[in-house]
């Protein structure tokens, strides 16, 4: 249930970027899988139909997760309302049931938002694949966390995207120690340099690493995938990545 309530926040969270809807449906797809598991287990300990639910919540979750569907969204939103509607009905039945109706309510006001967030991803990606180009600084580097708002910077400022980018990645450590073993894995990853400096704050440890790749959002989301895993390993944060604009 803590896993669940520790949630309550996503209904808040304002969805203005196309990383925000990702990083969104992100916490969404974590939760339906969540949802899944605790069902195979009242399956296995009560009832094996409720496979077939766990089976639904699995399978939608793992479509978003994949495609950023819409379309999952827009089942995931029916299949919770229905839920709702069959909690109500036992409520008005036998008066029980009000926890699992606040919960029901929870995750379909959240399956909602999540129609919001593919819809706002959607649309970033649309603007980053089909825009012009237009003119910019030409010496202009762009730094982000925002993979999608980084590479419509880099467009925007007139640099050619199917080209390679010499792409620099950050990853902040507390100590120099865990800065020092996260150099090895990033260098098994296929980065062509990877160093340790310091910060600017105190205390404050830096690996700089770079590839030359052509630069698009899928190659993009599995470097922050594998970097934010070295990272959380050293107890430290990926800092995001920088390049310079390509003719």
């Amino acid at each position: 249930m803590f896993t669940f309530l520790s949630r309550l926040k996503l209904l808040f969270t304002r969805i203005q970027s196309g990383q925000e809807a990702a990083d969104f449906l992100g916490e969404v797809v974590t939760m339906f899988f969540v949802i899944a598991a605790i069902q195979v287990v009242f399956a296995l300990l009560f009832d094996k139909l409720l496979l077939i639910d766990a089976a639904v919540y699995a399978g939608l979750a793992l479509w978003i997760y994949l495609s950023q569907s819409t379309i999952a969204a827009i089942l995931l939103v029916l299949v919770r309302a229905a839920v709702l509607v069959l909690i109500m009905k036992n409520i008005n039945d036998v008066g029980l049931g009000y926890r699992a109706s606040i919960f029901a309510f929870i995750t379909l006001a959240l399956s909602i938002r999540a129609v919001e967030a593919t819809i706002k991803l959607r649309k970033a990606k649309a603007e980053l694949g089909g825009g012009s180009s237009s003119g910019g600084r030409p010496s202009a580097v762009i730094e982000t966390g925002g993979d999608v708002e980084a590479l419509q910077g880099l467009k925007k400022a007139g640099s050619n995207l199917s080209k390679p980018h010499d792409a620099e990645f950050f990853l902040h450590f507390p100590t120099e120690a865990a800065a020092q073993e996260a150099v090895g894995k990033v260098k098994a990853m296929g980065l062509e340099t990877a160093e340790v400096r310091t910060g600017d704050k105190p205390g404050e440890w830096i690996v700089y690493s770079r590839k030359s790749m052509q630069l698009d959002g899928e190659g993009l989301k599995r470097m922050r995938y594998h970097f934010g895993r070295i990272a959380k390993a050293g107890g430290g944060r990926y800092g995001g990545w920088e390049a310079a604009i390509v003719k």
